[in-house]
Order: structure tokens, then C-alpha cells, then sequence
């Protein structure tokens, strides 16, 4: 009988760890689903850009030589609205165009027919009007969206992307230009085949690491590790007899590790693919160039004119090198191999590890009468390969934050759910919340003022320029306004009603967003979406001050702004991509819809932590506020704090990161890619700090320390300069900045609130003084560094260094004068 009892328990615990290993595996699969896709999305649009960008440089071409076709006539006194001879020279063009077209080569599309519908060649006059097309119906209607006839950077419509060669006379006046254009939506068929590979490989990744995970679940789930040592008679993989607890940071180990290995096998997978595709392009734009040119050959030879005698071939030669950045080279050879012309690097056919792409030049008879060599230097693979590995390490380093996050918000979930014990601080829970806010909040952030341009009309009276920028300045504004007004509510009644009424906000501020009509309307909606982000935004620093206590309030802010910045890297890069694929209008609606899961996460997984009225706040409301805002900014700590250490931190940030980097690295020629990057390495550092320094900063009796550690970082990021100059100075600098911001974030808070000053004005509202005040700085930094930019940097971030660290070594010994 005690047998059988012994056995009904038995079996009772294994179908609970069957149930237990099932949740965690589904909890596993949620986060691998999400972080793959989220990976694979981010990599076929980066492979969409690339095959935009290659469609453009195709089309590049073959407008330089129909505009240099046209342009030598028109130089030469011929009327460009009389041009006789334009529907050959088109017809001409148009078979190019097919026949070099980038997804021809990569056998992605169909008939002729079918890439005649693709592409479009427009000639026209100065003002804009179409005088010649390959759409005949075209022909005396106006082209949508051309600005400057001069100009030679591409444009985009609604479907199209126009590449433009303008056409002058012989005054070096525009007197037209030759469009070529294609449908954005060219690229589809490449991609959908492409897709179909990459899910394949993805999927066996993915099936892989769900596996890896599974079998890690018997070496970290205790019962599941106990039932293991005695199967193999190991006694070593036996749990201590302490170690039965919810095991939550193993889990989160083999999630990370499991997550990691199937991005990480699949970004290999797609840096081969780029690489593949970049050496397939690049050998078929030069393979377009030579063709043309051996077009041109090939019809004199058939008037029987000998191809040595041919006249002017260097200068046809140099205009279509000019068209395809990755040549060095082109030569042309007769059939003995002798060579007759050559333009660009003389010597390119010597140097080894170059690519020679060649053509042969046929007569009328089909016999061979010479070839075309173009010559591709190693180094341009190289430098593109480069890019392609930058591109790659980026995707994975989004994905993998974006993994990291989700990992934290599914094991809370699956933690509330199952009712399992971690022994984790309270204040922990709001980390997701941040990475939510931030991720729906910042997935606009990159194109708020071209879809202010593009909402047509006026708005009080605003001048164009100043009316792009109002959307951004109202939100920040609104957002500034209700951090400094939002204190005393969350004193008097917690932090959960205006987190719940700013996510609200947001998500209303959202939806205004996207259904906008003009600029007024999308002006006032960005102003709800600052009001909520703000209130919102103080609500959770409200839950951390609730929460927590002195010895694990550093940890909260510091995990909580690793959660809010890593939700702006992904916020930005999904937000990137879904206006890349639908255009601006729906990622506003995506963005409400990740509000929505925020708004969720605070009704579901925050709901329980606490109960009825949050008493903290309610009880200090009862006393009554015994000091004002004025008399507690005006205690000496609390102002020699805010003037020496938090404006200071705010005013670096700004100053040296959102304003002089993205302007000194530009004038440095460093790709708007690379300026990108060195960003994220702000973000990754404040991510990476946060889990070093939180814990001990918490542990220090006097953090005033780690204020002015804060500090030194800081000042260093500026001194940096006088040693390293160009993109290095900068990168050193960002990341000394993460390092610097990160503390200060953390100890400032955590050093204001323990002041007795803090208690006797209402912690939220000390909080808000913080908030306010850093806010204070954060407008002054692109002020200060306007006028430091007039300077020698050389001079200039050294001097601007050196006052940075007077000022924080004057902080300790000043305030360590003052009377507690």
C-alpha cells in the first residue's frame, strides 16, 4: 500500500515537471519566434536596400549614356523639345535597362513584358514637363516630385524611384534632364525568393536551438537535474540541497544561449548571402557598363569602319567609367590581344587580386574582332564587404537586445502565471514596461519630419522650415511639462493610475498621429504623445521609488533605463523597417499597438505587486507637503547636485552625442550606416553598465562617489580628443558617455531620494526635480556646443574636457562642506 502511495506521488511529480519543462519550452519558442523573426526582418530589408540601391545604379548608367547621347547634340545647337531621332535612342535605352536589370541575372523575374512594366525613361524640359517617354501617354504631363533640374540625387514618388541625369547646353546651363525610373516594388520578386531560402535555413536554426534549449531543462531544473544524476549514476550533477528554488537566471542563461546561437548561425548564414549577392551585382553592373560600350563598337564595326580607327572611344570610355563607382579600369583590345584604348588606371590589369570582367566585340559576320576588360580592384570588395559584415553585426546585436528584453518579459509572464517564487525585488518588473514604452514611443523617431513635410499646407502662418520641426518640439515640450507636473500626482495617489492614464495618452496620441489630416492635427497629436510618454515615463520611476529602498534603488533606475534604451534601438530599427515596407502612416498604428501590450503588461504582470491604495504615497499626502518645490531645489545639496553633477551629465549627452557627433562625423565623410553604429554603442554601454554598477552603487554608504565617478567618465569622453582624433575619438567618447550616463542616471536618483530633503517634499516630486532639471540641461547641450563647434576641436573638446573636470572634482569637495 505505501508502495503505491510512493508510486501516485511519483508520477504526480513527473507529470508537474512534464507540465513545468512544457511551459518553459513554449515560453522558450515565444522568445526564439519573436527574436528570429524580428532578425530575418531586419536582414531582408537591409537586402531590400541593397537591391534598391542596385536597381538605381543600373539605372544610373543608362541615363548617363542616354544623356550623354542627347547632351552632345543638344551642345551642339540641336533644340532639346525638336529632337529628331529620340524614339530610337529611347527603344535603345529601354532593351539596356532589360537587359542589364539585376534581377534578370539572378533568373527573379519574368518575361521582357514583364520588366518593361519595371522600368520608365522620361526626357524633360526645364520646367519639369515630360517632352519624350517610353510611355508615349506620358508625353505633356508634369513629373511628380522634381525639384532642382540640376540635381542628380535620386528622388522617390509614392511607387517609383526616379533617377535623374540632367541634360546641359553648351553654357553649362540645365536645360532638362533624363529620368529613369522603376516601381519600389521590383524588388518583391527577389525577395520573396530569397525569403524562401532563408526561412528554410531559419527554420532548421530555429528547430535546433528549441531542441538545445530542451535538453538544457534537465541540468537546470533541480527534480529534472536529480532524476538525470540517478538514471546515470552521476553523483557530481546532483543539485545542492539549497539550490531547489525557481532556478530564473539559469533559464534566462539558456534562453540568451539558445537565442544567441540560433542568431548568431543564422547571421553567418546571411553575411553569406550578402556577400554572394554583393559579387553578383557588382560583376553585373560592370558587365551593363562594358555592354553598352561594346553596343556602340559593335554598330560602327557593321558601317565597316576597322576598330583601330575608331575616334573618341577614351572620352565614351571615361563617361561610363564615371557611371559605375566599383571599376577602376576599362580597355579595349583586338582580337590579338593588343590594346587599342584604355581609360582610368593604367596599370589596374597588373595588380593582383582585382577582378576583370570582360566582353567580347563582334563583328557583322559574328567573328571576334576585340574584347572589353573592366577592371573591379579588390579593395572595392573588400570595403563592400565590410559594410556587409557592419550590416550583419548590427542586425544581430538589434536582435539580440530585442531577445534579451522579450526573454525578461516572458519569464515574468510565465513567473506570474505558474505562481513560481524567484525572490526577485518588485521594482524589477518595471523593466519591461520601459522597454515597451520606448520601443512603441521611439519607432517614429526617424521620420517625424518627413511626414510633416509630406502632410501639404500651412499652420499659423509658420515658415516650411520651423514648421518641420514643430511636431518634435511640441511632443518634447509636452513630454518636459508633464514630468515637472506629474510628481505630486504620483505622491498623492501611486504610480499605477498615471502610468496606466499616460500609456493611454500615448496610445490616443498614436492613432491621432495616423489619422492626422494636415499639419495641425499631427502638431497637437505629438503633443498627447508627449504628455503620455512623460506621465508614463515618471510613473515607473515612480514604481522604482516605491518599491525599492535605499539599498536597491540604484539597481531599479539602472535596470530600468537598460530596459529604455534598448527599447529605443529596437523601437528605431522596427520602426525604420515597417515605414520602409508600408510607408510612415502605419508605423504610427504599430506603435500603438506595442503602447496597447505596454498598457497590458502594467493591467496584468504590475497589477498584483501591491494592493488597494498605494499607502507610500497616500500616507505622505496625509502629513502634507512640508517643503516646496523652491525651498527643496534651493537646499544646498540638492542644488549643488542639480548645478554640478545632473545638468552637467544632461548637457554632455546632448552636446557632445545627439548634436556634435552626427556633424563632426558627417564633415569626417563617415557613412550615415557607421554614424548609426557608433549610436548604438552609447546604448550598448548604458546596457552593459547597468548590470555592473547598480548593485554597487546600492552597496556604498556615501554615493556621492559614484555622482562624481559620473563625472570623470563624462570629462574623459571630452579629453579623449587631445589624444585620438577623427572616428576613433568619437567612438571612444560615446561609449565613455553610456558609461558616464548610466551612473548618473542611477546615482543622482538614488542620492537625491535619500536626502531627508527628499522626504519632506514627496518623493515623486523629487523625483520630477531630477527629471525636470536634467530636461534643463538636455536643452542647453546643442546651445553649448553650437558655440564650442566654432572653436578648433583639437582646442575646443579638450578646454570644454577640462572644465567638465574641475567642475565634478569641485562637486564632492563643496558638498561634503554642507550641513546635513
Amino acid at each position: 500500500m505505501q508502495h503505491s502511495s510512493d508510486d501516485l506521488i511519483s508520477n504526480k511529480r513527473s507529470r508537474k515537471s512534464r507540465i513545468l519543462r512544457g511551459r518553459l519550452v513554449a515560453a522558450a519558442l515565444i522568445v526564439l519566434v519573436l527574436a528570429s523573426g524580428f532578425n530575418l526582418l531586419l536582414h531582408l530589408s537591409s537586402l531590400e536596400k541593397m537591391w534598391i540601391e542596385t536597381l538605381s545604379d543600373g539605372g544610373r548608367v543608362v541615363a548617363a549614356d542616354l544623356q550623354a547621347n542627347i547632351g552632345r547634340s543638344v551642345r551642339y545647337g540641336k533644340r532639346i523639345d525638336k529632337f529628331v531621332g529620340m524614339d530610337s535612342l529611347l527603344d535603345e535605352a529601354m532593351n539596356n535597362l532589360v537587359r542589364q536589370d539585376p534581377r534578370r541575372r539572378a533568373t527573379l523575374v519574368g518575361s521582357e513584358k514583364d520588366d518593361q512594366a519595371v522600368w520608365r525613361i522620361d526626357v524633360i524640359n526645364a520646367g519639369g514637363l515630360v517632352l519624350y517617354s517610353s510611355e508615349k501617354e506620358r508625353q505633356g504631363k508634369r513629373v511628380e516630385g522634381v525639384g532642382d533640374i540640376s540635381s542628380s540625387l535620386p528622388f522617390e514618388t509614392e511607387i517609383s524611384r526616379i533617377v535623374p541625369e540632367p541634360i546641359h547646353d553648351v553654357g553649362g546651363n540645365a536645360v532638362g534632364a533624363v529620368l529613369v525610373s522603376f516601381r519600389k516594388d521590383a524588388v518583391s520578386g527577389v525577395l520573396k525568393a530569397m525569403a524562401h531560402d532563408e526561412l528554410l535555413v531559419g527554420g532548421v536554426v530555429f528547430v535546433a536551438a528549441a531542441i538545445l534549449f530542451w535538453l538544457s531543462l534537465f541540468l537546470i531544473l533541480p527534480r529534472e537535474r536529480m532524476r538525470l544524476a540517478k538514471a546515470l549514476n552521476w553523483d557530481f550533477l546532483k543539485p545542492r540541497p539549497k539550490s531547489f528554488a525557481f532556478p530564473r537566471k539559469s533559464l534566462m542563461r539558456a534562453m540568451l544561449i539558445a537565442v544567441l546561437v540560433c542568431q548568431v548561425t543564422y547571421a553567418l548564414y546571411a553575411a553569406s548571402v550578402y556577400r554572394d549577392t554583393l559579387h553578383e551585382i557588382v560583376r553585373g553592373k560592370v558587365t551593363a557598363v562594358s555592354s553598352i560600350l561594346r553596343d556602340d563598337l559593335q554598330y560602327l564595326l557593321g558601317k565597316g569602319v576597322q576598330l583601330e580607327r575608331l575616334k573618341r572611344v577614351e572620352e565614351a570610355m571615361v563617361e561610363l567609367l564615371g557611371a559605375v563607382t566599383e571599376a577602376e579600369a576599362m580597355v579595349v583590345a583586338d582580337k590579338a590581344g593588343k590594346i587599342l584604348f584604355e581609360a582610368g588606371d593604367p596599370g589596374a590589369l597588373e595588380r593582383d587580386g582585382g577582378m576583370p570582367v570582360r566582353v567580347s566585340i563582334v563583328d557583322e559576320s559574328g567573328r571576334s574582332a576585340g574584347s572589353i576588360a573592366t577592371i573591379v580592384p579588390a579593395d572595392i570588395f573588400r570595403t563592400q564587404l565590410r559594410n556587409v559584415a557592419l550590416d550583419s553585426l548590427t542586425i544581430l546585436v538589434i536582435a539580440l537586445l530585442f531577445a534579451m528584453e522579450v526573454t525578461i518579459l516572458v519569464l515574468g509572464f510565465f513567473e506570474r502565471t505558474t505562481g513560481r517564487s524567484t525572490g526577485r525585488r518588485s521594482y524589477a518588473a518595471v523593466r519591461p514596461a520601459g522597454f515597451l514604452l520606448l520601443f512603441g514611443a521611439d519607432s517614429s523617431l526617424s521620420f517625424i519630419p518627413l511626414h510633416m513635410k509630406a502632410l501639404h499646407g500651412s499652420f499659423m502662418g509658420i515658415p516650411q522650415e520651423m514648421l518641420i520641426a514643430l511636431p518634435i518640439s511640441v511632443e518634447m515640450f509636452s513630454a518636459g511639462l508633464m514630468i515637472a507636473l506629474s510628481g505630486s500626482w504620483i505622491d498623492r495617489k501611486g504610480w499605477r493610475q498615471p502610468l496606466l492614464i499616460g500609456l493611454g495618452i500615448c496610445v490616443a496620441g498614436f492613432i491621432a498621429s495616423w489619422s492626422a489630416g494636415g499639419p495641425g492635427a499631427f502638431v497637437a497629436a505629438r503633443g498627447l504623445v508627449g504628455m503620455g510618454y512623460g506621465l508614463a515615463l515618471m510613473a515607473m520611476q515612480g514604481f522604482i521609488v516605491q518599491y525599492s529602498d535605499e539599498n536597491h534603488r540604484a539597481t531599479g533606475f539602472s535596470q530600468f533605463w537598460a530596459g529604455v534604451y534598448a527599447g529605443s534601438v529596437c523601437g528605431v530599427a522596427a520602426g525604420a523597417l515597417v515605414a520602409q515596407q508600408v510607408g510612415y502612416g502605419p508605423v504610427f498604428l504599430f506603435g500603438a499597438v506595442i503602447l496597447v501590450l505596454a498598457l497590458l503588461y502594467g493591467l496584468t504582470a504590475m497589477a498584483g505587486i501591491g494592493s488597494g491604495e498605494d499607502t507610500a504615497g497616500a500616507a505622505l499626502d496625509s502629513a502634507g507637503m512640508r517643503l516646496g518645490y523652491g525651498g527643496f531645489l534651493l537646499k544646498p545639496k540638492v542644488l549643488l547636485t542639480v548645478l554640478l553633477a545632473n545638468i552637467p551629465a544632461a548637457l554632455a549627452v546632448i552636446g557632445l552625442l545627439n548634436y556634435f557627433t552626427p556633424i563632426y562625423l558627417s564633415g569626417e565623410g563617415v557613412s550615415q550606416g557607421d554614424i548609426g553604429r557608433i549610436f548604438m554603442l552609447n546604448s550598448i554601454a548604458i546596457i552593459l553598465m547597468a548590470q555592473l554598477t547598480g548593485s554597487r552603487i546600492d552597496k556604498s554608504k556615501d554615493k556621492r562617489g559614484w555622482v562624481a565617478m559620473a563625472g570623470l567618465l563624462g570629462a574623459a569622453a571630452f579629453l579623449c580628443f587631445s589624444v585620438v582624433q577623427g572616428v576613433l575619438a568619437v567612438a571612444v567618447a560615446v561609449v565613455l558617455l553610456g558609461f558616464s550616463s548610466c551612473i548618473a542616471l542611477s546615482a543622482i536618483g538614488a542620492y537625491v531620494l535619500g536626502l531627508d530633503e527628499s522626504e519632506e517634499l514627496g518623493k515623486g516630486r523629487a523625483t520630477a526635480v531630477v527629471a525636470s532639471t536634467y530636461r534643463v540641461g538636455q536643452v542647453l547641450g546643442p546651445v553649448a556646443f553650437g558655440w564650442l563647434a566654432a572653436f578648433d576641436i583639437k582646442v575646443a573638446m579638450p578646454i570644454a574636457g577640462g572644465v567638465y573636470l574641475v567642475v565634478t572634482l569641485l562637486y564632492p569637495l563643496v558638498v561634503k562642506r554642507v550641513r546635513a
